[in-house]
C-alpha cells in the first residue's frame, strides 16, 4: 500500500508561503481523498515529532554545556578567592591607592620636620656664635618650630626678658660690673646654655623623626613594588570570572528558551 501511494503522490511548496500542496491521482474519489489526507496527517505528525526531537536534543545539549560552564565558573571563582586569601586583599587597586596616600602623608610630615630641623640648626649656630645678633634670634623665635615647643619657647622668653632687664640697668647708668648686671649676666649665660641644650635635644628628636619617616616611606615603597604584578593578576582573574559568568548566564537563558520551545 505504501509503495502504491508513493508512486502516485506528489508535493510542492507554494512559492512565498509555508503551504505544502499534496496531490494524489486515482480512479476512486474516496480513496484519493483519504490517501491525500492520510499523507498530510502523517507528515504533520512526522514534522511535529521532528521538531520535538530537535528541541529536546538542543535542550539536552545546552543542559550539558550549562553544567560544564557551571564547573568552569566555580573553578574560576575559586581561583580568584584563593588569590584574595593568599594576598589578604579584596581590591588591589584600592590598596595601592591607600598605600600611596600613606606615602604622601609621610612625605608631607617629613617635609615639615625637615623645615623644623633647619630652624633648630640655625638656632644652635646662632647660640654658639660669639657675635650673635638679638634680631637674628628674635626672627627665629617667631617661627612655628619654636612657638609650638613650649619648653624652648619659655627659655626664649626668659632669654629676652633677661636681656631687656640688663639693657634697662645699663640705660640707667649702671656699669657692667654692677652686681645686679653681673647677676643678670649669669642668668643670661645659664639660660643660653639651657636653650642650647634643649634645642640640641629637640634637634636630635627631629633627626630621629626624619629617620623614622624615611624608614617608613622606604618600607611602603617596597610594598608598592609587589603591587603592579598583583594588579595585573587580579585584573586577569576578574576578567576570567566575568567572562565565565556571562557565558553561564547566556547558556542559562538559552536553556530556559529551549525548554519553552520543547514544551
Amino acid at each position: 500500500a505504501a509503495s502504491e501511494v508513493r508512486g502516485t503522490i506528489s508535493t510542492r511548496v507554494i512559492p512565498q508561503t509555508d503551504v505544502i500542496e499534496i496531490s494524489y491521482r486515482g480512479t476512486d474519489p474516496a480513496a484519493v481523498r483519504d490517501a491525500a489526507n492520510a499523507v498530510a496527517q502523517a507528515y504533520a505528525e512526522f514534522s511535529s515529532e521532528l521538531q520535538t526531537t530537535s528541541a529536546r536534543t538542543k535542550t539536552q545539549f545546552i543542559l550539558q554545556s550549562l553544567a560544564s560552564q557551571k564547573r568552569s565558573l566555580d573553578s574560576t571563582q575559586a581561583r580568584f578567592q584563593a588569590f584574595k586569601e593568599s594576598h589578604q586583599t579584596s581590591d588591589v587597586s584600592a590598596e595601592v591607592a591607600a598605600l600611596f596616600t600613606q606615602v604622601h602623608e609621610l612625605e608631607s610630615q617629613r617635609q615639615i620636620a625637615t623645615v623644623e630641623r633647619s630652624v633648630y640648626q640655625q638656632l644652635l649656630g646662632k647660640l654658639t656664635a660669639a657675635d650673635t645678633i638679638d634680631d637674628d634670634l628674635r626672627r627665629l623665635a617667631g617661627t612655628e618650630a619654636i612657638t609650638k615647643n613650649s619648653y624652648v619657647g619659655t627659655l626664649y622668653t626668659r632669654w629676652f626678658d633677661l636681656l631687656k632687664q640688663r639693657e634697662e640697668l645699663l640705660a640707667n647708668g649702671k656699669s657692667p660690673s654692677y652686681p645686679d648686671v653681673q647677676a643678670l649676666d649669669k642668668l643670661i649665660t645659664r639660660t643660653k646654655n639651657d636653650l642650647q641644650a634643649a634645642s640640641g635635644d629637640y634637634l636630635k628628636g627631629i633627626e630621629s623623626r626624619i629617620a623614622s619617616y624615611n624608614q617608613s616611606i622606604d618600607a611602603l615603597r617596597g610594598q608598592a613594588e609587589k603591587y603592579p604584578p598583583l594588579e595585573s593578576e587580579q585584573a586577569r582573574l576578574m576578567a576570567d570570572v566575568a567572562t565565565a559568568q556571562t557565558t553561564y548566564d547566556n547558556l542559562l537563558a538559552q536553556y530556559q528558551l529551549a525548554r519553552i520551545a520543547e514544551s
